[in-house]
């Protein structure tokens, strides 16, 4: 967390974290001691990884939970889609409306289709 916060000449992460304004509060930032409990009170586990709840956030404890790996590349910020001030990741948008991925992905993307009507449209033959 520190690193891709403050490490602005040698972290590789910075430009996306620190470089946009993410920080760690000042609680953990100043004490391992207390980030070291909160983690444990808040169930982290071998196999887990921090996450930031609102991308744009920093961390705290309000905005941090613990998921396993697997799952942190689904909550990057370029793969949340934000529709009507909902803000979810494209993946679960496409769950929720019963289409591919790779159909929503290609509405936006290649098509250049509106986040809401790339959501909400029927894929032709379904209802």
């Amino acid at each position: 967390m520190k690193a891709r916060c403050y490490n602005g000449c040698t972290g590789k992460d910075y430009v996306n974290y620190g470089g946009r304004g993410i920080r760690v509060c000042d609680e953990w930032k100043d004490s391992f001691e207390s980030f070291y409990s909160w983690a444990l009170e808040s169930g982290y586990e071998d196999g887990l990884t921090i996450e930031r709840v609102n991308v744009n956030l920093g961390y705290d404890p309000s905005n941090c939970t613990f998921i396993p790996m697997e799952q942190q590349p689904i909550n990057r910020r370029n793969t949340l889609l934000t529709i009507d001030g909902v803000t979810k990741p494209k993946q679960q948008w496409a769950r929720e409306r019963g289409i591919k991925l790779t159909t929503l992905s290609s509405r936006l993307n290649k098509l250049g289709w509106d986040p809401k009507m790339a959501v909400f449209t029927p894929v032709r033959g379904h209802v």
